[in-house]
């Protein structure tokens, strides 16, 4: 080997050593990992930033007894005030020995007193901060403070914001990122959506306790529904009955079970399997018609009737009464969109402008108006797919001589 040669390879792999590594990294020690984010607005008009802090809960005093308060709970919340998010945020890091590392945050909660004052400035900040991670859940605090949402725990989770996703999925709640909540605002074709929480009495060892006297209650939080975010604005909540009914629409019901009630008889329970859904819009001497079709399948998993299910007629019963358990659930939340929210939350604008592009340049501006007016007509379909080993119900099932 050429002498030239090998001391090229020699001060290359000098300088490939001073390459290597994060030159901007930081030991876990010094960061402040935020889990959860919550956003106020106080009687000043100013911005109230609470971050919920992952606590180590390892850590042991000098006597070797394991920490309490924060650590032992596995979270802390600090707060600040300022003129805005950014400000709010630059003051919660000053009564921070550690740098705030906001890139794992899950959740942001927007109190509802912010919510109803508008959220337009708000979201800029978010939108704009490189370091905001835009598949951040967005929920709002219903009835409450965000901040009071932080303070709350949950059973099996040290952190209780943890949790927010999970309810979501396994309860088939709304799930929003600031990225799909940012996709919508940026049209007028559709009216967001995001997920409600609300503090509720909790159980013994499940919640924080509200004072000190007799009347003193646990508190935890739980899903409530929805919010509607209309002119980034908090328009008004839809309840978990009108969520689901917005879901089937939105095609994002998974996990759900459907209870069809049949007159004097009883009901039957459904757990969906397979979901599709169908929006076909209409303009027809300026009047607009909207047809929703659902159909959905699953095996029954509870007979709460006499009915024999491996009769036909019977399961033409049940599936007629799942139907029309589904189609009611749709038609609330579109009387109650169409009538006091006034606003597209099924994206029926949506489905105009892909199909209809010349009509709905004719509707664009006056959409808030128009769609009120809407004939919205809802179909469903409902296949049942496993009834059970048995036809009755077991308990009613004679017993053979």
């Amino acid at each position: 080997m050429k002498p030239r040669f090998t001391w090229g390879l020699i001060i290359l792999a000098m300088l490939s050593t001073g390459l290597t590594g994060c030159w901007d990294s930081r030991s876990i020690d010094q960061l402040a990992v935020v889990m959860a984010t919550a956003l106020d607005y106080t009687e000043e008009g100013n911005i109230m930033a609470s971050s919920q802090i992952a606590v180590p809960t390892s850590v042991q005093t000098e006597g070797g007894s394991t920490q309490s308060g924060a650590g032992a709970r596995g979270f802390t919340v600090v707060s600040a005030v300022g003129k805005n998010v950014h400000d709010a945020m630059d003051e919660l890091q000053r009564k921070l020995s550690r740098k705030l590392f906001i890139e794992h945050r899950k959740v942001l909660l927007i109190g509802e007193a912010l919510a109803r004052n508008g959220l337009k400035d708000t979201l800029d900040h978010f939108s704009r901060d490189p370091d905001s991670r835009l598949q951040t859940y967005l929920l709002i605090a219903k009835n409450a403070r965000a901040a009071e949402l932080l303070l709350q725990p949950v059973p099996f989770e040290k952190v209780p914001t943890r949790a927010v996703r999970s309810l979501q999925e396994i309860n088939a709640e709304i799930t929003t990122t600031l990225r799909e909540l940012f996709t919508a605002m940026s049209g007028d074709e559709i009216v967001p959506t995001v997920g409600a929480l609300e503090l509720v009495e909790g159980t013994a060892g499940a919640g924080v306790s509200s004072g000190k006297g007799e009347d003193s209650k646990m508190m935890t939080f739980r899903l409530a529904g929805s919010a509607v975010i209309k002119d980034y604005k908090l328009a008004g909540y839809l309840d978990m009955e009108q969520t689901r009914g917005l879901l089937w629409v939105l095609n994002e019901n998974k996990r759900v079970s459907i209870t069809g009630d049949i007159p004097g008889k009883g009901n039957v329970v459904m757990e969906l399997d397979k979901t599709g859904k169908k929006i076909k819009t209409r303009i027809r001497d300026g009047k607009i018609q909207v047809d929703i079709s659902v159909k959905t399948s699953g095996p029954v998993h509870e007979n709460n009737t006499e009915l024999d299910l491996s009769d036909p007629k019977n399961i033409v019963q049940v599936e007629e009464a799942l139907s029309n358990s589904i189609e009611g659930s749709i038609r609330k939340v579109s009387g109650i969109s169409q009538s006091l929210l006034k606003a597209d939350i099924f994206g029926v604008g949506q489905e105009i402008s892909r199909h209809n592009p010349k009509e709905w340049r004719k509707l664009k501006d006056r959409w808030v108006d128009a769609y009120p007016e809407a004939e919205i007509s809802v179909n469903s379909s409902v296949t049942i797919t496993r009834t059970g080993m048995y036809g009755k119900p077991l308990h009613l099932i004679e017993e053979k001589e």
